[in-house]
């Protein structure tokens, strides 16, 4: 009875470790929508959509409040990539942006990372920005899959 629980104890967290990878993976662009699902998907971040976010640092501890580009959408989740005001000019990973259009404050272009997407949870998002220029759009969808995921 002792050997039959440890089995069944070790197939049911190897089916929630699988689970769990599966759902982080990046999705393949086959598995992508050009449109929402559902009009109940329309009030979420929509791919192409600037936002403010609770983005995490790099480094994992913490994060800000931050703008960034909306990559994927999915069920209960969102792929994004940051945007900094920082000059990253001199870096291959990173597109310079016009910024006037969502940030009017603002006195000089933005970058976006194109290095590392992060996931974040849909209570991450504060408010939208705007939409990130048809240019610059096609940049990024030329170094990452984009889309609905659900």
């Amino acid at each position: 009875m002792t050997l039959l629980y440890a089995v069944v104890l070790v197939a049911v967290a190897a089916a929630v470790v699988a689970g769990v990878l599966y759902a982080r993976r990046t999705p393949k662009p086959g598995e992508l929508r050009d449109s929402a699902p559902d009009e109940s998907w329309l009030s979420r971040p929509q791919p192409g959509d600037i936002w403010w976010a609770d983005v995490p640092f790099r480094e994992g501890t913490g994060g800000k409040v931050r703008p960034c580009v909306v990559l994927r959408t999915h069920r209960r989740r969102v792929d994004v990539l940051r945007i900094t005001s920082q000059d990253k000019s001199d870096r291959s990973d990173h597109l310079r942006i016009p910024t006037k259009g969502w940030d009017p404050k603002a006195t000089h272009d933005s970058y976006v990372d194109l290095s590392e997407p992060f996931r974040l949870n849909d209570r991450a998002f504060s408010r939208k920005a705007g939409r990130m220029s048809t240019s610059a759009w096609s940049a990024v969808r030329e170094q990452h899959p984009t889309g609905w995921a659900g």
